[in-house]
């Protein structure tokens, strides 16, 4: 059974597509399609020649690639041998998101609890009750060893509108301890954590401070807080993030805000977790510039309609008073008009009406006689 075991697992086949920085600082990639490693019995033969006097791993050329060249940190594998299976997960998970805060610096680091579940496996929960019990069990050992000061949870949806939270981690005295000692020369022995330093004695009375008085939020960190972010964490975006990447998000958010306001429960959480993930615009969705050019566009639209619509009904009035004029005329007076109108035409006009057959010279003389009576009118000359 235990053979056989090592054997489907050995021989279980992965396609792989892979993106990677390595320890050196390069872009890597690779994309195959393989089994990750032999298995070798006691008594087989090794691939160098030699007997084997144990079960044996032989690992592919690809998978050891990844595994020599891939950004590693170290694990305390005594404490990992020591927790339960879901816990031992969350120390390989977590530990590269903690080792990472803790070389820059950071006082915190996060983890999507969606990303976990995904990553360990896991069943995801959606009622906030159920994923807090789940992780509480998950979190206990790690925070009774002093891997976890404190764990605390903000609440957000995922890409799909579902409910997420995203679990804020401070790094308790192991985890330092273990991060100092893997980044010192001298081998990976964890030191013992020291004892957090007394805290100060406190000023006499007359030398206290006054308590410090926090400053407003301005410019974008003041609109991420009028959206529900916190003040500590609107600076953190705004230190981290630049500032077009905040304003598209900040623009998407308010547009599901008017156009889906039941899509996000909480506002807050939401728009700092699309800021850090760099959320894509949903379906549907145009920024400010594309309405306001699609607005401008419509109004030009608008505007020359009705700029037709005026120089058509302007063109109906002025036909309307020429023919006004023309029918309270007496016959006598029409056939001066029509003899006026054809002296006064243009010499070229005249000779072509002379030449013209019958039917051309009619309408050749209403053409005159319009032009005439639209000069005793006033009014412009007819296109």
């Amino acid at each position: 059974m235990v053979k056989r075991a090592l054997l489907q697992n050995a021989s279980a086949f992965i396609t792989a597509k892979i993106r990677y920085k390595s320890a050196a600082g390069a872009a890597r990639r690779i994309e195959v399609g393989d089994t990750r490693y032999a298995v070798v019995f006691t008594g087989e033969t090794l691939p160098d020649g030699r007997t084997a006097d144990a079960v044996y791993l032989v690992l592919h050329d690809f998978y050891r690639e990844i595994l020599d060249h891939a950004l590693t940190r170290p694990l305390d594998y005594d404490y990992l041998r020591g927790l339960p299976p879901a816990a031992q997960r969350l120390y390989e998970v977590v530990s590269y998101a903690l080792f990472a805060a803790l070389k820059n610096d950071r006082p915190r680091a996060r983890l999507a609890y969606s990303e976990f579940c995904r990553l360990a496996p896991l069943t995801r929960h959606f009622a906030w009750e159920r994923a807090r019990v789940q992780m509480a069990q998950i979190h206990a050992p790690h925070r009774q060893s002093g891997y976890l000061a404190g764990v605390e949870f903000e609440a957000t949806t995922d890409r799909e509108g579902r409910p997420d939270w995203t679990m804020v981690y401070d790094p308790g005295p192991k985890a330092r301890a273990e991060h100092l000692a893997f980044t010192t020369r001298g081998g990976p022995v964890v030191p013992a954590p020291e004892p957090p330093p007394a805290p100060p004695a406190p000023l006499p009375p007359a030398e206290a401070k006054p308590p410090a008085v926090e400053a407003e939020p301005t410019g974008l960190a003041a609109e991420l807080v009028a959206r529900g972010v916190s003040r500590a964490v609107a600076a953190e975006l705004v230190r981290d993030f630049a500032g077009d990447r905040i304003r598209r998000q900040v623009e998407v958010v308010d547009w599901l805000r008017q156009t889906k306001p039941k899509r996000v429960q909480d506002l807050g959480a939401y728009l700092a977790e699309a800021i850090r993930q760099d959320f894509a615009p949903p379906a549907g969705f145009r920024s400010r510039a594309e309405r306001a050019e699609a607005e401008a566009t419509a109004r030009a639209q608008q505007d020359q309609q009705e700029q037709a619509r005026r120089a058509t009904a302007r063109a109906q009035a002025e036909r309307d008073r020429v023919w006004a004029y023309w029918e309270a005329l007496s016959p006598e007076r029409r056939a001066a008009l029509d003899t006026a109108a054809l002296a006064e035409a243009d010499p070229a006009d005249r000779a072509a009406y002379e030449a013209a057959v019958p039917s051309v010279r009619r309408m050749l003389r209403t053409a005159f006689r319009t032009a005439l009576i639209r000069r005793r009118l006033g009014l412009p000359a007819a296109d």
